[in-house]
């Protein structure tokens, strides 16, 4: 049987794979051959997943047995992510954003147009190793868990490698908001907010 919800209000999510909170959010079930779900979010909506927080206009999200197995962003998408050896905010942004997660914990993202990414590196000792900053009609990234696989430009890429001591005074892209104490969990919305998908 099919299920709608719509909800307004500083709305939260939680579930086992993803968080996120927006203004307001319109959730509907669809049973057919499998099961799905499917989350509007609008109104500077977040999505954690892993260690990656997502931001855009509109974000649809595609769920299916209880997880996560898409991601659509209209407008302003922006993913970011603490680069764990300085802490720094490697940082991806564009016009729109497909992601869709495959099994065993691998995830891609196409993110285009006007792509544009600042990425920080590391050495073989783990030491920090500058920054590259470039840009891109589309950008393709790769997850597998919480690492980085694969980061492709295509399409009139230009871009600059700054080593560690030649770092550019300003390193944030456009759009950044990087808020990861906002990030709901299970624990606050037991009994406490609106939405939970258990």
């Amino acid at each position: 049987r099919d299920s709608y919800l719509q909800a307004g209000g500083h709305v939260r999510i939680w579930t086992s794979t993803l968080s996120a909170l927006a203004d307001s959010m319109i959730y509907n079930r669809a049973t057919q051959d499998d099961l799905y779900e499917f989350i509007w979010l609008y109104g500077n909506p977040f999505i954690w997943t892993d260690d990656v927080q997502l931001t855009g206009d509109t974000v649809k999200v595609v769920m299916k047995d209880g997880r996560m197995d898409s991601l659509f962003i209209w407008g302003n998408a922006f993913i970011a992510q603490e680069d764990s050896i300085t802490t720094r905010i490697n940082q991806v942004r564009g016009k729109n954003l497909v992601s869709v997660v495959q099994k065993d914990s691998v995830r891609t993202f196409r993110i285009s147009p006007n792509a544009e990414a600042v990425y920080f590196t590391a050495k073989d000792d783990n030491s920090p190793d500058g920054v590259l900053m470039a840009s891109g009609d589309e950008i393709h990234m790769r997850f597998k868990g919480k690492s980085l696989q694969t980061l492709v430009f295509s399409t009139d890429v230009q871009g600059t490698r700054y080593p560690e001591t030649a770092l550019p005074s300003e390193m944030n892209l456009d759009g950044l908001q990087w808020e990861p104490t906002q990030r709901p969990v299970k624990g606050q919305l037991m009994g406490k907010f609106l939405f939970w998908i258990p």
